[in-house]
C-alpha cells in the first residue's frame, strides 16, 4: 500500500519541477532582452 501511495506523491511532484524549469527558462529571456537594452543604452 506504501509503494502505491509513494508513487501517488512522485506523480505530481515531476510537473511541478518542470513547471519551475519552464518558469526559469522564462525569467532568463526576460533578463536577456534586460541586459541587452542596457548595454544599448551605455
Amino acid at each position: 500500500m506504501s509503494g502505491a501511495n509513494g508513487n501517488a506523491t512522485t506523480v505530481p511532484f515531476t510537473p511541478r519541477i518542470s513547471s519551475r524549469t519552464t518558469e526559469r527558462k522564462q525569467h532568463r529571456v526576460d533578463k536577456g532582452p534586460g541586459l541587452t537594452e542596457k548595454q544599448l543604452s551605455r
